[in-house]
């Protein structure tokens, strides 16, 4: 079969800058990778974790995800659950954490919201406590939690306020994947010009979008794991 995002070399993915926000405090995960234990990881989101554009669902990020840190801690035992669900905003993302990320007992929760509030209007301030209740539950537990902002989209940028939600987002105090930055470089990179990173719908991502996400989390999660 096919790489997915064959016509996309991996290193056209880093646009230079560390893609990682804030605190890097990812103990049970790096810990995890360190000693060659099993990882749970769980990703929670709307379309885009779910894999909505992909060709198929082994090429939505979460699982392109497990098979790049197979392949880098191949020792190591990875399970990562997607739990994307279209149309998802933050009211309902919550009320799906006891039974999609609670019960599975992570070590990691990469959560992607932001997008669907957004656009449906969701007040900031609505958006911001729940962002902050949300993270305090996960924290409560011992989870790991990497906070992934929205895509570089036209249906995002077009929002007057979409930099409200960015905001937010990337001062909540935990490790921030900031998706939008890398992939509106993508977006104007010519390399990227016969592998588009977005759907004709001008939202979602494609099999290069989530390609590129998964080797970003991947490789730096890897380096992470690799420090002294």
């Amino acid at each position: 079969m096919p790489h997915p995002a064959a016509a996309v070399e991996d290193r056209r993915c880093w646009a230079g800058e560390d893609i990682l926000l804030g605190p890097s405090a990812l103990p049970r995960t790096l810990a995890a990778l360190r000693h060659q234990r099993t990882l749970t990881v769980v990703a929670i989101g709307s379309s885009s974790t779910q894999g909505y554009g992909a060709s198929q669902p082994n090429h939505s990020y979460p699982a392109q995800l497990a098979a790049r840190l197979k392949l880098r801690f191949p020792r190591s035992i990875i399970r990562v659950s997607n739990k994307g669900v279209g149309g998802d905003d933050i009211d309902t993302m919550i009320a799906r954490f006891p039974k999609d990320v609670f019960a599975e007992k992570p070590d990691l929760v990469i959560w992607q919201t932001g997008t669907n509030d957004a656009i449906n209007h969701v007040p900031i301030a609505h958006f911001a406590a729940l962002l902050a209740r949300g993270l305090r539950d996960l924290k409560n537990r011992g989870i790991d939690v990497i906070l992934m902002t929205p895509q570089y989209a036209p249906q995002f940028t077009d929002v007057a306020d979409h930099a409200s939600y960015l905001e937010a987002m990337r001062k909540a105090g935990v490790t921030v994947f900031d998706r939008f930055a890398s992939s509106k470089a993508w977006f104007t990179d010519r390399h990227f010009a016969d592998s588009p990173v977005l759907t004709r719908d001008g939202l979602h991502q494609t099999d290069s979008g989530y390609h590129c996400v998964a080797i970003l989390l991947a490789d730096r999660l890897a380096a992470l794991a690799s420090a002294p």
